[in-house]
């Protein structure tokens, strides 16, 4: 499960890879000739993901089995017309996929008849609703080209745009009255199949710097990878001039952070003027980061490109969920262009 993961993938590569190499039979075949990818998905998948773990097992030789097929959309049972028109685009996008290489592909298993009978009838992820009536997902799967060419066009991600009042918080000061008046900005929207720490974040500026308060739930504390966004950690992205590029500018910054304050940045320019501090209470922690502005003056008023991840690892020390405030692409670390927007505030 979750072979999405590109470090997960990573591994179960590895280790097929060894163990084929060391166990071939008399007649030269492997010991294992297949693997599956059970497929528990959500609208805001990386497909790309999906797609780059495919190939690396086809890479092996292998046959691959997609074994539990279901994509979530909506809540509590509801389903908007955009939100089924979404999950069908993404049904159609797997299943464009899934035909591309079908001729390693041993079958697909959509897990569960209907959304009444589904394990996860709350955010609906089959083909047919609770009364057995097809879904856009069913006519994606059906025929994914046909559906792309018709509807694709009609999905359009709206930038969420979050507020950044005028204040100067103290450094360390989790509780400084600044951040009071600082609306929480939610992420929650998950890039993998597994959902686990998610949390809330609060952002202030004055004339130097951007202030960034995020406060995690449900962490497993984590820190044994000696990757750090393998960790349970914190990230901020800024792209100051709010340029949107494919690519990473001069005036773009990746900031990590993780639960024991240890930091990692994308370039290492970006250490300089940085500070955070971090204070970890049961599965829950909280970490502060000061980030300097280096190629703009900020005025009230300003929109600069931004956005918030948080990395959840597991027990065992690999990161098994990404939540993120707006992009849902996965490529945050290096292309701005779905980064949402933070309005600074006047005084």
């Amino acid at each position: 499960y979750n072979l999405d993961n590109q470090s997960k993938a990573q591994a179960v590569y590895n280790m097929v890879k060894e163990i084929n190499e060391k166990n071939r039979g008399a007649d030269g075949r492997p010991l294992i000739d297949g693997v599956g990818m059970q497929g528990h998905y959500r609208v805001s998948t990386n497909i790309d993901n999906v797609e780059k773990s495919l190939e690396k097992f086809i890479s092996l030789g292998l046959e691959v089995s997609v074994t539990e097929l279901d994509i979530q959309a909506g809540a509590n049972a509801a389903l908007l017309e955009a939100q089924a028109l979404e999950q069908g685009i993404v049904y159609a996008r797997l299943f464009s996929l899934f035909s591309r290489h079908a001729d390693h592909i041993g079958r697909v298993t959509i897990w569960g008849l209907d959304d009444g009978k589904s394990w996860r009838s709350q955010t609906n992820p089959t083909l047919l609703d609770a009364e057995l009536k097809t879904k856009p997902a069913f006519f994606g799967a059906l025929d994914p080209e046909k559906f792309l060419a018709e509807n694709e066009a009609q999905l359009v991600r709206e930038t969420k745009e979050a507020f950044a009042p005028h204040g100067s918080p103290a450094p360390g000061r989790f509780d400084d009255p600044a951040w009071d008046k600082a609306p929480d900005i939610p992420i929650d929207q998950y890039l993998m199949a597994w959902q686990g720490a998610s949390g809330t974040a609060r952002a202030l500026w004055d004339e130097r710097c951007l202030y960034a308060r995020i406060t995690v739930r449900n962490a497993e504390l984590n820190r044994t990878n000696s990757s750090l966004h393998e960790q349970d950690s914190v990230e901020v992205f800024i792209d100051e001039q709010n340029q949107k590029t494919r690519s990473i500018q001069n005036d773009d910054g990746q900031y990590r952070v993780n639960f024991e304050n240890e930091r990692s940045f994308s370039r290492p320019e970006l250490e300089a003027g940085f500070d955070s501090a971090a204070s970890v209470s049961e599965k829950s922690y909280t970490v502060i980061m000061q980030i300097p502005f280096r190629t703009i003056t900020p005025q009230a008023g300003m929109r600069i490109g931004f956005d918030l991840q948080i990395n959840g690892a597991s027990e065992r020390g690999l990161r098994q969920s990404i939540a993120v405030w707006n992009d849902v692409s996965g490529n945050s670390f290096q292309d701005t262009s779905g980064y949402g927007l933070l309005r600074l505030e006047a005084k």
